[in-house]
């Protein structure tokens, strides 16, 4: 899958799923158990994060800029509020903000 299809549009879109059990209220009825999953669209509909995480690197891996993405991964590592790095470089490559950094160059 190509790149410019992976783009992510908008922001981050959590969403409660329902993971197929139920627990049963006080008054016997049932409830489905849910967890949060974080989403985001592309141009080619709406997928997990961890589904566009791995699709992004598949597609990096076939444009051979796998060198790239681990630049930018150790770059990422030294802000102190980045949570997941390889998701927030996987962004700033997507975004195209990498290109404004002198060690990536």
């Amino acid at each position: 899958m190509k790149r410019e299809n992976l783009r992510i549009i908008g922001s981050h879109e959590e969403k409660a799923v329902p993971t197929g059990k139920y627990t049963v209220t006080r008054y016997g009825n049932k409830k489905p158990v849910t967890k949060l999953e974080t989403w985001v669209k592309t141009p080619c509909g709406s997928m997990r994060l961890s589904v566009w995480k791995t699709l992004y690197r598949e597609a990096l891996e076939e444009e051979g800029q796998l060198d790239l993405l681990e630049k930018v991964i150790d770059q990422v590592k030294r802000l102190p509020f980045v949570d997941d790095p390889e998701l927030y470089a996987m962004e700033c490559i997507d975004c195209g903000a990498y290109l404004s950094w002198d060690a990536t160059q």
